[in-house]
């Protein structure tokens, strides 16, 4: 059973497979034929194949052919486990405790200049806009704590709020002589 789980999981960790295999599940009839998925994925019908016979072979997907044409589908059996391995975008959300500790590291970053209630707020705000929005939720809680920085950043920008406790050093170096011995002072 491991070597079969370890196995899907291979599978599935090719970023194309597991488009596949979402593109069938959120399908209207949940099943799919693989001119479609071709176009979907902007590849050619053969690279689509190919990973549709080993998504076959190893009993994630069945086959059924309707005259000419083949759909598949995901295999009833497998139906569980690979909403388990592949959930839905509008199933995973970041933990609070995730959220806080984003908080707490932009509070740092802009202490002086903002509240950590403000700072708070905009991360919310920035995980709910791209939690909507996105297609990548594996990125979300970086995507997260960039777009929130972002949008401080600008707003102290627009506010002239800048943090007055940020030296500014100027290296004057002759010929490349110091730059190595200040970069590593660094």
């Amino acid at each position: 059973m491991a070597t079969r789980s370890a196995h899907e999981l291979r599978l599935l960790a090719d970023p194309t497979r597991a488009r596949i295999m979402s593109l069938i599940r959120d399908s209207p009839q949940e099943r799919q034929l693989v001119g479609v998925l071709a176009v979907q994925l902007g590849l050619r019908q053969p690279t689509v194949s190919h990973h549709m016979k080993a998504l076959l072979d190893a009993g994630l997907l069945e086959r059924e052919p309707q005259g000419r044409t083949v759909w598949y589908s995901i295999t009833p059996d497998q139906a569980d486990r690979v909403a388990e391995l592949l959930p839905r975008p509008s199933e995973i959300s970041m933990s609070r405790a995730m959220l806080d500790r984003i908080s707490a590291d932009l509070t740092t970053r802009f202490s002086g200049i903002f509240a950590p209630e403000t700072v708070g707020r905009y991360v919310t705000e920035s995980y709910a806009l791209l939690a909507d929005q996105t297609r990548i939720t594996r990125c979300l809680p970086s995507l997260t704590a960039r777009f929130a920085a972002d949008r401080l950043a600008a707003l102290a920008a627009v506010q002239g709020l800048t943090p007055d406790h940020v030296p500014e050093v100027l290296f004057v170096c002759v010929q490349n002589a110091g730059r190595s011995q200040l970069a590593a002072g660094i």
